[in-house]
């Protein structure tokens, strides 16, 4: 297992000067992650890794620091979106590569293997119909994509038909959905699947769109990608139609919140949130070594800000794609060229141990709405 120093610190907003913290290392998960992993709040892993080149397998590790076991999968499942289920299931969309691009909705059991969820009814012939998520209550989500819409789908059990809800958006394209803390079924939709996206939850019948970072609510744009227990959801948003991307909060009372973006960024997202409040995503950047842009992964807390994630020994940190409770972080860096899933810990207490990499201006003020 290859490792790197994660470089920590903080740079003080009093004379700039930099106080150097302890140091975790980057534990590497394996070459050729088709998707970024997954990360339960109590530690346990998921991904999905090339094997020897060929197609990906489902990959569980019981903790970053436990060697991985292969999930027994068909060779012919390729995953394209993960998550992490009540009691340890995983939900998962793939392309059967038996067939022409199609994405089908699966389950994950340890007790049952690989599950397919039926697909009849409207939805049966040339659809892709993905799983997205799953509720507390065991309900699968996902969608059914139409040709004029993305049709919200809810499935009782892998025994059930699926049974469409109404649709939130006309002509809508489901860009990530989610189950919140209180149950109810989040999607960010693009409108006409190219356009900004909103944000919509549905509660019983009813759909409501959160609205956008604008002063107003309507003017911009918002993309949820997940909620952590207390019901705070992040994801990225826009006070304006074209305006760049920006790490996003929403509380559970639905005021949102732009974090702002450090120098150098393009546009960054927050992906995953954890119980004690650290909040990890991606950041593009443009690298002037590549003359090219790439993804930069970076952390966020209440008490600290914005900070880059990154690593010795040839480790460059693209995206944080998950984060545990106590404090492990997974995602995808490259090191010697190749692509690889990693995790690293950060501090799990902010006010003991404060985080930062680098020289990263910390003192840059947040935007709130």
């Amino acid at each position: 297992m290859r490792t790197g120093a994660l470089i920590l610190g903080v740079l003080a907003c009093a004379g700039g000067v930099s106080v150097p913290a302890a140091g975790a290392p980057i534990v590497d998960l394996g070459e050729l992650p088709a998707l970024g992993p997954r990360i339960s709040a109590s530690g346990e892993v998921f991904g999905a890794l090339h094997a020897d080149g060929v197609a990906p397998r489902l990959v569980r590790w019981g903790s970053p620091l436990s060697e991985a076991e292969q999930l027994a999968t068909p060779g012919w499942l390729a995953p394209t979106r993960l998550a992490i289920g009540a009691d340890g299931v995983l939900v998962l969309a793939a392309w059967d590569t038996r067939e022409a691009w199609r994405e089908r909705p699966y389950l994950y059991r340890a007790d049952a293997g690989l599950v397919e969820l039926p697909h009849e009814g409207k939805f049966a012939g040339e659809v892709s119909l993905p799983a997205i998520a799953m509720g507390a209550d065991g309900l699968v989500y996902g969608f059914g994509r139409l040709e004029s819409e993305d049709q919200p789908v809810v499935y009782g059990s892998a025994d059930e038909l699926p049974l469409p809800v109404a649709s939130p958006m006309t002509g809508g394209r489901v860009e990530s959905g989610f189950v919140d803390a209180g149950g109810g079924l989040v999607m960010s939709v693009s409108v006409d699947g190219v356009g900004p996206a909103r944000t919509m939850r549905l509660d019983g019948e009813q759909w409501t769109d959160l609205g956008d970072p604008s002063a107003s609510g309507e003017d911009g744009w918002l993309v949820a990608r997940a909620c952590e227990p207390g019901g705070v959801m992040v994801g990225g948003g826009a006070s304006s139609l074209g305006g760049a991307m920006e790490p996003a909060l929403v509380s559970p009372e639905g005021a949102i919140e732009s974090l702002g973006l450090l120098d150098g960024w393009i546009g960054a997202e927050a992906l995953a949130v954890s119980g004690s409040g650290w909040v990890v995503g991606e950041a593009t950047v443009f690298d002037e070594a590549m003359f090219d842009l790439r993804g930069q992964a970076f952390a966020w807390h209440e008490s600290v800000g914005l900070v880059e994630l990154s690593g010795e020994d040839g480790w460059t940190l693209l995206s944080a794609t998950g984060i545990s409770d106590d404090g492990w972080v997974v995602g995808i860096g490259v090191l010697d060229g190749v692509e690889r899933a990693y995790a690293m810990r950060i501090p799990s207490a902010p006010g003991a141990l404060v985080l930062g990499l680098g020289a990263m201006a910390l003192c840059r003020r947040r935007r709130s709405v």
